[in-house]
Formats: C-alpha cells, structure tokens, sequence
C-alpha cells in the first residue's frame, strides 16, 4: 500500500512537470494531484528535492524494468533490438516531463550534490548494461562485430534513439521509422566493408 501510494506521488508529480519546471510546482499542488496530505509527501519524500530525485530515478527504474522485459525472450536478436528502440524511444515521447528532469539535472549536476550524481550515474550505467547484454548477444551470434564493445555500442545505440527523438518533436517515434534506425545502426552510415577495406 504503502509502494502504491508512493507510485501515486511520483505520478501526480509527472503529470504537473509537464510543460513546467520543476522548482514552479508547489508540494500543495503536488498532493492535490496526488489526493494526498502535504504529511504523507514528507513522509514518503524528504523535501521538494528529494522528490525531484525520485522522480528522475523512477523514470530510470521503469525504462529499465521494460527493457529488461524485452531483451529477454525468445524472438531473434533482430526482433528484440527493435523492441528495445521502440520502447527507448516511446518512453522519451510518452515520458518526455522525466527525460526534461534527466537533462536538467546532466545541466546541474555541479550542484547537484556528489550522492545524487553517484546515484544518477549508478542509474544510467543500468540501463548501458541492460542494451549492452543484447548486443552482446548480437556479438555472439555474430550480428554485431566485436571489435567495439558492447558498452560502447550500447551508448552510442541509446544516444541514436534519443536524437531520433529530438529530431522528430512534433512527430510520432513511429514517423521516423525505428526499422530504418536499426537498420542504420546494424549496417553503418557507410554500409557494407568491401573487401579491400576489411582486409
């Protein structure tokens, strides 16, 4: 009950950040939402700060949680690279008020204190490894070359979806065609080594 009520906070608080910043929504507005006291927000939350912070680790949590959903079954490494797009790319478009947060913290992490930016980057090294643990497997399978690693590949894959997504603002992630996008990364802006080149 108690998880369920802190989930309800974190989402009223979502809702409200949309279109605004974060230091403009009052905890009144916020346990309006939230159809909460301001006593139960402090007992769930520290203070405003700590709510921000929760909110952006929870954002993380659950991209993870799905991703890790999707890179587990039994479709081929294709398939579920595809889905792991997709979804990296649907939550950027359907949770744009959490990545906003994200990207303002990465502007204010100097002050930001050393805990939130360790726990920060704790989160995001998270979601590096769920991506990289398929293409991993794409290494395996020889999908992927191996030269690069995994991590690496990783980061730069994740860094594609999300500039894919600030290309196409005002559009759907579908629009700019998540197929294409995988594609691209799996073939390289070049496509195809000739044999010269791989020599």
């Amino acid at each position: 009950m108690a998880d369920a009520k802190r989930k309800r906070i974190l989402d009223a608080v979502e809702q409200l950040v949309v279109g605004r910043r974060f230091h403009e929504v009052t905890m009144d507005e916020v346990a309006a939402e939230a159809r909460v006291s301001k006593g139960t927000l402090y007992h769930h939350f520290e203070d405003k700060e700590d709510l921000f912070r929760q909110l952006v680790f929870h954002g993380h949590d659950d991209l993870c949680a799905t991703l890790r959903e999707c890179t587990a079954g039994d479709a081929s490494f294709e398939e579920r690279l595809w889905a792991v797009c997709r979804h990296i790319g649907e939550f950027m478009s359907k949770r744009h008020a959490v990545v906003r947060l994200m990207q303002e913290h990465e502007m204010r992490r100097e002050s930001s204190g050393k805990g939130m930016h360790r726990e920060f980057e704790r989160r995001r090294r998270q979601l590096v490894d769920v991506v990289a643990g398929l293409l991993s497997d794409g290494q395996r399978a020889g999908r992927l070359r191996g030269d690069v690693p995994a991590e690496a590949q990783a980061a730069l894959l994740i860094g594609m979806v999300h500039t894919s997504r600030a290309i196409g603002q005002n559009e759907s992630f579908e629009h700019l065609d998540v197929t294409r996008l995988v594609d691209f990364f799996l073939s390289g802006a070049r496509g195809r080594r000739t044999s010269v080149e791989a020599t």
